[in-house]
């Protein structure tokens, strides 16, 4: 839901944010793949190589070789995409429904001084 919370504030900026793509390790399972797509209500995608860190510094050494002209080139001829998850519509109005009560939770948390008072036990 955190990252829902983040892609609802880049929206509400006026970005379109209509693919997510996904990566690391989590991706290998299909079920949590499945579960993102419907959480956020948009497509994603995993990647053939699912390691940013990897994929980054590759195309950053072609970059830096003149293999690519700019890391927009490097991404272009590297990144491939691997698998795409499109949301269900039953299990994304589900998740919108948890979405609310997840913000409601937040909300009413941070208004209480609940989060203010946890990180005040964190310091001592």
């Amino acid at each position: 839901m955190d990252m829902r919370d983040m892609m609802e504030a880049i929206r509400a900026a006026g970005a379109v944010v209509d693919t997510v793509r996904l990566l690391g390790g989590p991706t290998k399972s299909e079920l949590w793949n499945r579960i993102q797509a419907d959480a956020y209500g948009t497509t994603v995608q995993t990647l053939k190589i699912g390691d940013a860190t990897v994929l980054g510094a590759a195309i950053m050494g072609g970059v830096g070789a003149g293999v690519f002209g700019s890391l927009a080139e490097g991404a272009e001829a590297m990144v491939r995409v691997d698998r795409t998850y499109e949301p269900d519509p039953s299990n994304a109005k589900l998740y919108d429904e948890l979405y609310k009560a997840w913000t409601a939770t937040y909300e009413g948390l941070s208004a209480s001084g609940a989060f203010g008072r946890i990180a005040s036990l964190q310091r001592h």
